[in-house]
């Protein structure tokens, strides 16, 4: 799911809680925590984070790199 998510940038907040309900699912799965486990403690064990965090991190980290070269925060994500 993490490699679709420049596309996730666009999609509305009602499909990225179905798409965080899903990952929250599959990790609920995968390390065997039962559905009473509170959500953040599956997504710390997993080593993820919510979508929207992740789609807002990306979107701004675009915008950024966009920028000319002239603005000091577009000029250091270049050079990283």
């Amino acid at each position: 799911m993490e490699y679709g998510i420049p596309a996730y940038c666009s999609a509305s907040d009602t499909n990225l809680q179905k798409l965080e309900k899903v990952q929250l699912s599959a990790a609920r799965i995968i390390t065997g925590l039962r559905s009473t486990c509170h959500k953040d403690i599956v997504l710390f064990e997993t080593d993820l984070r919510p979508f929207r965090r992740r789609a807002c991190l990306i979107k701004y980290y675009n915008k950024f790199r966009s920028l000319e070269s002239r603005n000091r925060t577009s000029a250091y994500f270049k050079d990283s």
